[in-house]
């Protein structure tokens, strides 16, 4: 994650000590892609595809604007997805891209949530930023298929890191996007 004015105004207004380092953001976006078997060697032999995804810290009003404009909810939320919807570009060096998309971020949202469901505010952040990437990949939450498919991919990935359940205890109607 890069810092710049915005990111860093959204990092003040959280209060928190603990945003995710670059590495802490490469390392959760890299298993979430791991497990939608998104980085998978392709069977055809054409060359891998090198996978983009920006992650933006934004701050609350930021955020509602977002969340209002996408989604008709005129509220901050944690986290939003925008796929980019871009094909694979073959480069020069003859390797692929693919650019995912942006993943909107809202520290003070995922700070206060963190202390009202007495979550750990790293594993809350991995968690979110899993989510991201499912959506990126094409996942949703839109019908109770989808949000069952969507959180056994994020309990397994979380699981295999040690990170709890994030969902023990929450009620079907606040899962992610409250």
């Amino acid at each position: 994650m890069e810092h710049d004015e915005h990111s860093d105004r959204a990092v003040r207004e959280s209060g928190a000590d603990d945003v995710p380092s670059i590495d802490f953001t490469r390392f959760w976006c890299r298993l979430a892609l791991n497990g939608t078997g998104a980085l998978d060697m392709p069977a055809d032999g054409t060359p891998p595809t090198d996978l983009q995804i920006s992650v933006s810290l934004v701050d609350t009003t930021v955020m509602r604007e977002l969340n209002r404009d996408y989604r008709q909810r005129d509220k901050p939320t944690n986290v939003l997805s925008f796929p980019s919807g871009m094909p694979v570009l073959d480069t020069d060096s003859g390797r692929r891209l693919r650019a995912l998309g942006d993943i909107c971020i809202c520290p003070a949202v995922v700070v206060a949530e963190a202390e009202e469901q007495g979550k750990v505010l790293r594993h809350h952040w991995a968690h979110l930023l899993v989510h991201g990437v499912l959506h990126l990949c094409g996942h949703d939450h839109e019908s109770d298929a989808d949000a069952e498919e969507m959180e056994a991919i994020e309990r397994r990935v979380l699981g295999e890191q040690a990170i709890p359940d994030p969902y023990a205890g929450d009620a079907v109607e606040s899962r992610i996007h409250g």
